[in-house]
C-alpha cells in the first residue's frame, strides 16, 4: 500500500478560483517580473537591499521569493557562500 494512502484525507475541493489547488503549493511572489533578467520586484528589492545594507554593490546575490500558502505562519529562509569558512559570529 503506498505510504500516502495511510494518511487521513480532508475534504475534496473544487477549484474555482484558480485553475489548481492554492494550499501548500509554491508560488512567484505576487509582484512583476523583470523580462530582462527574471527576477520579480521582490527579489529585485532583496538584491538591493543586500546591497545597501553592507555598503557594497559588488556582492553577489540572487534571491528567490516565492509564496507558501500556510494556515498560520509566515517565515523566511537565508542562505549564503562565502569565499572562505568563517565562524557564525563573524557572518
Amino acid at each position: 500500500m503506498p505510504i500516502d494512502a495511510r494518511l487521513p484525507r480532508g475534504p475534496e475541493y473544487e477549484n474555482t478560483v484558480l485553475p489548481h489547488p492554492y494550499a501548500f503549493n509554491l508560488f512567484s511572489h505576487n509582484s512583476k517580473i523583470d523580462p530582462s533578467n527574471g527576477y520579480n520586484e521582490e527579489e529585485i528589492k532583496v538584491m538591493r537591499e543586500t546591497h545597501k545594507i553592507y555598503g557594497d554593490s559588488t556582492i553577489r546575490v540572487s534571491a528567490t521569493c516565492v509564496r507558501v500558502p500556510v494556515l498560520r505562519a509566515h517565515s523566511h529562509r537565508h542562505q549564503f557562500e562565502c569565499e572562505r569558512p568563517i565562524t557564525p559570529g563573524s557572518a
